[in-house]
């Protein structure tokens, strides 16, 4: 039983180095050969008709799944266009946030971007020398005050 999933292996590892490129069908034939490495690993006995009809299915299964993640990419991934115009939103907000930052006293500034990078109250408070409680309210106050200002 050996020879013959050495033999399918040969036959499906020589189907992917052929190709010039990974394209779906080459993800399952990756599917296919890892289920031959399993079934080696495990001394396995099945006829050859039925690994040929397990083989071709792993083949299908894994091409599909390989088209489904690349739309997936497609719709999640933004194109050259989306990118630039992205980027420059990014960089237009910075700017909008370090002329904010700039107009506020430095114990304003040292608690936004506390809580900003994830900092807890009760951390800031042992930074700044003050209550967790008093932080919570002026960043509260702050953040009001902020939203009427720039909206």
């Amino acid at each position: 039983m050996n020879d013959t999933l050495w033999s399918h292996y040969a036959h499906w590892q020589s189907l992917l180095l052929s190709s010039r490129r990974m394209t779906d069908a080459s993800w399952g034939f990756e599917d296919a050969l890892d289920y031959l490495a399993e079934q080696l690993v495990k001394n396995a006995s099945t006829t050859p008709d039925d690994l040929e009809l397990k083989l071709r299915r792993i083949v299908s299964a894994g091409a599909s799944r390989e088209r489904s993640r690349r739309a997936i990419r497609r719709r999640l991934t933004p194109n050259k266009r989306q990118r630039k115009a992205l980027i420059w939103r990014q960089l237009a907000a910075k700017q909008r946030a370090d002329a904010i930052l700039a107009t506020l006293p430095e114990r304003d500034t040292k608690l936004l971007l506390g809580r900003a990078e994830g900092y807890r109250y009760s951390d800031l408070a042992a930074q700044l020398g003050r209550s967790a409680e008093s932080l919570r309210v002026q960043f509260r106050r702050l953040c009001v005050s902020l939203r009427a200002k720039n909206a």
